[in-house]
């Protein structure tokens, strides 16, 4: 394969793995509104072997070094062209949604933050690995300074 394939095929694989994710987040809303537990039913969708279990775990956002700087280039790509992308562009919407998600939900639980010790764990973009670039859990780290909050023994890692 000569490299310019080779990159789309870089882009588009990354784009479509945001996608699942982008899709649990999506499916996990209405469980979660419903009472159904979102983790057994996507889990259960992974059992079907045209589709498969990985990426199918939702959470508060892809993040990481790949995932949203690829996802843009081949929105930009395609839009260089004149084609717009509207699946690829609703990931990109959804996954910035999905964030604001999170920042609402921490709000309704913990209520006013003001002088609150608050401690934030696995704030890395993915397990396994000590990467915070593009981690969508320093938007919530932020937020949480913002609205007064104290940062605990793992918030100073930030």
């Amino acid at each position: 394969m000569d490299v310019r394939p080779a990159e789309v095929v870089k882009l588009a694989s990354n784009a479509l793995l945001a996608t699942r994710i982008g899709f649990a987040n999506e499916i996990a809303k209405p469980c979660e509104d419903t009472g159904v537990d979102a983790m057994e039913a996507l889990g259960a969708v992974g059992l079907d072997r045209r589709l498969g279990p990985p990426f199918l775990c939702p959470g508060i956002g892809w993040g990481g070094p790949c995932f949203p700087k690829d996802s843009e280039a081949l929105r930009q790509l395609a839009s260089n062209t004149g084609f717009h992308p509207m699946p690829l562009s609703a990931v990109i919407d959804m996954n910035d949604i999905q964030k604001r998600r999170a920042i609402q939900k921490l709000k309704d639980v913990l209520g006013d933050q003001a002088g609150r010790d608050v401690i934030l764990l696995g704030m890395a973009f993915k397990p396994g690995t000590d990467d915070m670039r593009e981690a969508p859990s320093t938007l919530l780290a932020s937020r949480l300074l913002v609205e007064g909050g104290v940062p605990g023994a793992a918030g100073h890692a930030l």
